[in-house]
């Protein structure tokens, strides 16, 4: 299938460091896992939620052409909430307390890459489905 997003999300990740700052991590089977499911994938919930927790500035700096802001881990736990991050945390087979720091470096790039053209149509995915087509 079709591997070229996931290359150039972690080229990306590469490039600005985030990466390497996480140490072991299977980055690219989480990204995988979040994009995954039918109807909304897990990275529209989350982003959603992060919209109406106030993030929705850096959002959309993800999803435009400029450069992307950079998000907190601890914004993301706290938009999030406890619960939400405990059950993202176990689906995607890691600690909660890694789950900021890795949503912080992935989302940006994820969302990037999801919106070549600089905008979101309804669902991230449904918008980057020509990227993801035979991906999943």
């Amino acid at each position: 299938y079709d591997m070229s997003f996931l290359e150039n999300v972690m080229s990306e990740l590469n490039q600005s460091g985030a990466g390497s700052q996480l140490g072991d991590v299977d980055l690219g089977g989480i990204a995988k896992t979040l994009l995954s499911g039918s109807g909304n994938s897990k990275v529209d919930t989350i982003v959603s939620v992060l919209k109406e927790n106030g993030l929705e500035d850096r959002v959309s700096s993800w999803v435009g052409d400029g450069a992307n802001a950079s998000i907190d881990p601890d914004e993301i736990h706290s938009a999030l909430g406890t619960d939400t991050v405990s059950q993202l945390s176990s689906e995607l087979g890691i600690s909660s307390s890694k789950l900021g720091p890795i949503l912080a470096a992935l989302l940006p790039v994820i969302v990037n890459q999801l919106t070549p053209e600089g905008k979101q149509d309804g669902s991230l995915l449904n918008t980057g489905m020509k990227v993801l087509q035979g991906f999943l």
